[in-house]
């Protein structure tokens, strides 16, 4: 009975972990980007279109919305409760906790679970480790997975939790899937900006060529800069072997300091 109390306890302050944390979360991952663009002889400055400028950010938020809905359904909230935001949502959610008592044990521990697995990349992200960038995460145990500039460049990964071993490559792709579902855009300034976190280095001028040979095509225009979906970019780099050049431009470098 006390190791229940106390991994209740711990949900409870994990939930309240996310509600509370989740306006810094959601100020890093989609915050309006002001830019400058030459116009006739004039500089002119605009909001561009609303893109997540932190790819973990954008999905872990995501991954909690769906965590806290979908824990507010098995709890059998009203369903009005589906307008309210996440974090309200979550506080609604540990004020009914004792409706948790009429769940199987086993389904209770996984929601504890996977609320701590939340937090731990909620962590993370807040206070990365030093010299380290996040990729992804594990597609055996759902880890974060981070790596310094040689693991890289050598283009394989052991995740620290299960430690099977990753190529780079595939983690970016499922990263680019997740992002393709959301719809994600960017003009080739805020896109080159995007990957570059995640050890994709894809230059906005790059991006530009590409358009105007028509290998990519936008979708809508901001002001003059076209728009284009992050998965298009995506396939038109590892369709060009730029994916793989730009890694070992990159080893060479790391082999150099």
């Amino acid at each position: 009975m006390a190791g229940i109390e106390t991994s209740t306890r711990q949900f409870q302050k994990d939930l309240r972990s996310l509600e509370i944390n989740w306006s810094a979360i959601d100020m890093v991952a989609n915050r309006q980007v002001s830019i400058d663009v030459q116009m006739s002889d004039r500089h002119s400055s605009f909001d561009t279109t609303s893109i997540p400028l932190n790819m973990d950010a954008f999905q872990l938020l995501q991954d909690i919305d769906r965590f806290t809905r979908e824990i507010a359904r098995l709890m059998g909230l009203h369903s009005s409760y589906n307008n309210l935001s996440t974090p309200r949502l979550l506080k609604n959610v540990r004020d009914n906790l004792s409706l948790l008592d009429m769940m199987p044990v086993s389904t209770v521990q996984k929601l504890a679970n996977n609320a701590c697995k939340l937090v731990e990349r909620l962590v993370y992200l807040l206070n990365p480790p030093e010299s380290t960038r996040m990729i992804g995460w594990c597609p055996d145990c759902n880890y974060e997975l981070r790596a310094d500039e040689r693991e890289l460049a050598g283009g394989w990964l052991e995740c620290s939790r299960c430690r099977t071993t990753h190529r780079v490559k595939d983690i970016h792709e499922l990263d680019m899937l997740r992002l393709r579902l959301s719809g994600v855009k960017g003009t080739p300034a805020q896109l080159h900006r995007l990957f570059k976190p995640w050890g994709i280095d894809i230059k906005a001028g790059t991006i530009r060529t590409w358009g105007h040979r028509g290998i990519i095509k936008p979708i809508e225009h901001n002001g003059n800069a076209p728009v284009y979906l992050i998965w298009d970019i995506w396939q038109a780099h590892t369709r060009f072997a730029g994916y793989n050049r730009a890694r070992r431009h990159s080893k060479s470098r790391a082999t150099s300091v």
